[in-house]
């Protein structure tokens, strides 16, 4: 699925996979309207129904995956684990009313995460839209940020966030070069580039 980015239709023509390009990006930032978010959200699972593995990965066009993808631990939603980025405090308040194993206001959803993929399709049929208002006006960070956004899905059908930092890590972590994790995010120095005779006779 790609959600009005790059059209990689002849790229996934190559590799024999099932492809579906949106044109029109339903969730434009600042802030996303709830029926922009429940069509993203719908496409998002449309593609995780079309896989039988038990795991995913959410690809941006800044994700280099450099090896295999191996946890040890199993896990709902695991990805960016940054002091930054943070849930508020009054909207966690809310919800450990309910589920109290959150324990940890940290978001992510963004490039590199990874998801198990029939957690991710249950949570999104479950997700409590006629909540959703209020839980966004708690946090807006939830209406501007996707990825928050995601994580709210997942917190608020009773799913830990939890970091991945044994497999992914930024290109802004000191070392990311030689580290070898496997999931390296906001990786741009290809940007703009188009594949050589030689990538594409490799493939």
């Amino acid at each position: 699925m790609s959600d009005a980015g790059e059209d990689f239709s002849s790229l996934a023509d190559r590799f024999g996979c099932q492809y579906r390009y949106c044109d029109k990006n339903v969730c434009p930032r600042d802030p996303m309207t709830a029926d922009g978010l429940r069509e993203w959200l719908s496409r998002f699972a449309w593609a995780a129904r079309q896989g039988s593995s038990e795991f995913i990965i959410l690809l941006e066009d800044d994700v280099l995956v450099r090896g295999p993808i191996n946890r040890c631990t199993r896990f709902a939603m695991a990805g960016c684990w940054h002091k930054g980025a943070l849930l508020s405090a009054e909207l966690c308040n809310d919800l450990v009313q309910r589920w109290p194993q959150i324990t940890a206001q940290n978001y992510g959803g963004c490039g590199g995460t990874l998801f198990h993929r029939q957690t991710l399709i249950d949570a999104v049929e479950a997700f409590d839209w006629q909540e959703y208002p209020r839980w966004a006006a708690m946090c807006p960070r939830v209406s501007t940020w996707a990825d928050a956004f995601l994580t709210l899905v997942f917190l608020t059908t009773g799913h830990l966030y939890q970091s991945a930092h044994d497999v992914y890590c930024e290109t802004w972590y000191p070392g990311w070069e030689h580290n070898g994790r496997p999931i390296v995010h906001q990786y741009k120095h290809f940007y703009g580039q188009s594949l050589t005779d030689a990538d594409l006779g490799s493939v």
